[in-house]
């Protein structure tokens, strides 16, 4: 039997290191260590990313993820989505309603989109 908290994707750290090591340490200087935390955790499923290289968004979320017994305890909440400024661009994440990074929006960044989109799509057979 498989463990079902084991993650078969590779994390953004892997397969995106500049990006992901840039945003954490953006994360960290905008005071948001829990989101840096998250960014280092985010496992990057396989995707196409949507937009060009000077805006584009992707998934990626952290793991392991909520066990129901944890998200059963997690008060649920409608969080607004936070702007990470970054090298002259942003990131913004959308968050979860337990508080957790899913989607990332990168606007004013290219010099990232060839690396995370090979990470997004290299991995996918």
């Amino acid at each position: 039997m498989q463990d079902p908290y084991i993650v078969e994707r590779p994390l953004l750290r892997d397969v995106c290191a500049t990006f992901t090591r840039d945003h954490v340490q953006a994360c960290e200087q905008a005071s948001r260590s829990d989101l840096a935390r998250d960014v280092q955790a985010s496992a990057i499923p396989p995707q196409a990313l949507a937009g060009i290289p000077a805006n584009f968004s992707f998934l990626a979320y952290p793991v392991p993820r909520y066990t129901r017994e944890q998200r059963e305890k997690l008060d649920v909440v409608d969080l607004d989505p936070v702007v990470i400024p970054l090298s002259g661009g942003q990131v913004k994440l959308e968050i979860d309603s337990f508080g957790r990074v899913g989607w990332f929006y990168v606007e004013g960044l290219p010099q990232y989109f060839e690396e995370i989109r090979n990470g997004a799509s290299g991995h996918a057979l």
